[in-house]
């Protein structure tokens, strides 16, 4: 493989990545809107199922610190 094909996978894989974060920016955005609205058991649980943050998302992943 070339420089210039080199280069070229580079700029794709960012251009991927910089998509994966737009949605995921917006994911987090729609999730800090409905965490309000959570005030029972069934809520969060309905909420966790309803905002997959990494639904699909192929260069990201995202572990929770305990």
């Amino acid at each position: 493989m070339n420089i210039e094909e080199k280069k070229n996978k580079a700029l794709t894989f960012l251009n991927e990545l910089e998509t994966e974060v737009a949605i995921l920016y917006t994911r987090i955005d729609k999730a800090r809107k409905e965490i309000s609205k959570v005030s029972t058991e069934e809520d969060i649980d309905n909420f966790i199922q309803n905002n997959d943050l990494e639904k699909n998302l192929d260069y990201i992943s995202l572990h929770l610190k305990e």
